[in-house]
């Protein structure tokens, strides 16, 4: 059977904000962990933490960054991709991108065979 909302997902899931609109629930501002994904911040220390903090999701490493382009021009901001990976305390591997410190991290887990 699969889960209707995320709350019913057996894997941790961090939240800051959770409201219902016309039966939808809707959640933002958090972090996620699961067998294949994982969602976290990037913080100046290296690692990927939930949004206040207070949860600590893995180790991170940068691998490498470019700079952003969207619509086939460079971002006027100054963007950077930022590419990592995050080791997370039970030793999986998740390989994934954001744009700095502070800002959302995306990764999905890397196969246990895969070059580290």
């Amino acid at each position: 059977m699969t889960p209707k909302t995320r709350s019913e997902w057996p894997t941790p899931v961090y939240e800051i904000g959770v409201f219902v609109h016309d039966g939808q629930e809707y959640r933002s501002g958090g972090s996620f962990v699961s067998p294949t994904h994982l969602i976290g911040y990037v913080t100046q220390d290296n690692f990927l933490r939930s949004w206040d903090s207070t949860k600590i999701l893995g180790r991170y490493q940068e691998r490498s960054r470019r700079p952003a382009v969207f619509f086939g021009h460079r971002s006027h901001w100054s963007t950077t991709y930022h590419y990592g990976r995050v080791t997370t305390p039970d030793g999986a591997v998740y390989s994934g991108s954001g744009f700095g410190v502070g800002v959302l991290w995306r990764g999905k887990r890397m196969k246990a065979n895969a070059k580290r």
